[in-house]
C-alpha cells in the first residue's frame, strides 16, 4: 500500500513493521501551541498568586505540580499527539492525557466527516456496540491513507454530512409556505 506524501506519515520503529504513524496537521499544531502557551502563562499565573491553600503542604505541592505538569503536556501536545494504525489494532493519543486503543479486528464501522471527527463502532460483547470519538486533526492526505487502510481490511467506512446540515429538510418558512396553500386550496 502506498504511503501518504505527507511527511507526517512515517514508518513506526516498533511492535509491527507495517504500522503507520500519523501525527496532526499544521494548522491544529499552531492551535495546540497556542493552547499550550496559554496554559503555560494560567500555571505561571497560579505559581505567583498561589491561589491553593490546603492544611497540609504537600497537597499544595501536589496541586502546584498538577498545574505545572497540565501546562508541559498542553505545550507539547503538537509533538506528541499521534494515531498509529497497524494491522492489529489502532492506537490514538490526543497530547494529554486520553489514550485509545481499539483493536481493528472488532471495528465494524467508521463513519467520517473531515471537518469534525471520525467516528469508530466497535463490537462489544452480545449485540452491544460502542463508539469511539478521534478528533479529525490529520491532513487530508493522511485521514484518506487511515480511511484507505481500514477498507483494505474489509470495513466499512461512510462519509457523514456535518450535524445541523438542513440538507433534505424543509425550512420552517416552507412549511408555513406550504400548509397556507393547503388551507386555502381546500
Amino acid at each position: 500500500m502506498a504511503m501518504a506524501s505527507n511527511e507526517s506519515a512515517v514508518r513506526a520503529i516498533g511492535h509491527d513493521e507495517d504500522a503507520a504513524i500519523y501525527r496532526v496537521r499544521p494548522g491544529v499544531a499552531r492551535v495546540y501551541v497556542a493552547s499550550g502557551l496559554l496554559m503555560c502563562v494560567v500555571a505561571v499565573v497560579v505559581l505567583i498568586v498561589r491561589p491553593a491553600s490546603f492544611g497540609k503542604a504537600y497537597f499544595n505541592v501536589l496541586f502546584y505540580l498538577a498545574a505545572v505538569a497540565i501546562a508541559a503536556l498542553s505545550l507539547l501536545r503538537f509533538k506528541t499527539c499521534r494515531l498509529t494504525l497497524s494491522d492489529e489494532e489502532l492506537f490514538f493519543y490526543n497530547g494529554i492525557i486520553d489514550t485509545r486503543r481499539i483493536l481493528v479486528s472488532q471495528i465494524e464501522r467508521v463513519e467520517y466527516n473531515p471537518q469534525i471527527r471520525i467516528r469508530i463502532y466497535v463490537r462489544r460483547q452480545g449485540n452491544r456496540t460502542a463508539l469511539h470519538r478521534l478528533p479529525n486533526v490529520f491532513s487530508a492526505e493522511d485521514t484518506q491513507a487511515i480511511l484507505g487502510r481500514l477498507e483494505a481490511q474489509g470495513i466499512e467506512v461512510d462519509y457523514i454530512e456535518k450535524p445541523g446540515k438542513d440538507e433534505g429538510r424543509v425550512s420552517g418558512q416552507a412549511v408555513a409556505e406550504q400548509a397556507t396553500e393547503e388551507n386555502l386550496n381546500g
